[in-house]
């Protein structure tokens, strides 16, 4: 369910986030919203047995990864310098599949 939320969020929230570059502090701002709502939501389902819940706090965890993470990479895009971009990149993504290894 939460991959669905991102799939369909992930055109609008790519076109908000170049559209309005200015605004993207507050889009990551909104997305910590997103997760609070998630976590209490789950937890609340879990506690309670209730599986509707779940499935909104699935809803609400698939907005919060696709807005926290397009956000997040446009201002990560922006703050390294043209040419130096595909090391950068490349590290990036060494450190994060390193990351989710272990």
């Amino acid at each position: 369910i939460s991959g669905l939320s991102s799939l369909v969020l992930a055109i609008p929230v790519g076109l908000l986030v170049d559209r309005y570059p200015q605004q993207r502090a507050k889009l990551l701002k909104l997305s910590v919203i997103f997760a609070v709502v998630t976590s209490v939501l789950a937890t609340i389902a879990c506690l309670t047995d209730i599986v509707l819940l779940l499935y909104v706090a699935l809803l609400f965890l698939g907005t919060f990864a696709e807005l926290s993470s397009s956000t997040s990479e446009a201002l990560f895009a922006d703050s390294v310098p043209q040419g130096h971009r595909s090391g950068v990149f490349i590290t990036k993504s060494i450190l994060t599949t390193v990351g989710s290894a272990c």
